[in-house]
C-alpha cells in the first residue's frame, strides 16, 4: 500500500495507474518533480523530490519524521512524497 503525504500532514493512499508497479512517472508527478528514492527502515521507500528544497517546495514534517534515521542532522524533507514497501516499487 502506498501512500502520498502531502507537506500539511494529509495522507491518502495512491494506486499505480497500470498493474501492481508504479512508473517514474507516476512518481514523479505524485512528489511534483524528478525522484530521488530514500531506503527506510523496515523494507520501505520513501520517493522525494530530489530537488524539492531547491524549488521552494514546503517542508513536509511527517515525510522528515520518517526519514529521520537515515538524513544529517538538521536536514528535512520536501514538497509531497510516498511512502512504499519495497516490493510495490517494481524495478
Amino acid at each position: 500500500m502506498a501512500l502520498l503525504i502531502a507537506p500539511s500532514g494529509s495522507i491518502r493512499q495512491v494506486f499505480p495507474e497500470q498493474g501492481s508497479c508504479f512508473t517514474a512517472e507516476e512518481l514523479g508527478a505524485l512528489v511534483e518533480g524528478g525522484l530521488r528514492c530514500v531506503p527506510l527502515p523496515g523494507d520501505r521507500l520513501l520517493w522525494i523530490n530530489e530537488e524539492g528544497k531547491l524549488h521552494g517546495l514546503p517542508s513536509n514534517p511527517l515525510a522528515t519524521i520518517l526519514a529521520r534515521s537515515v538524513l544529517w542532522p538538521g536536514d528535512y524533507i520536501a514538497g509531497p512524497v510516498v511512502v512504499m514497501p519495497r516490493q510495490e516499487a517494481g524495478e
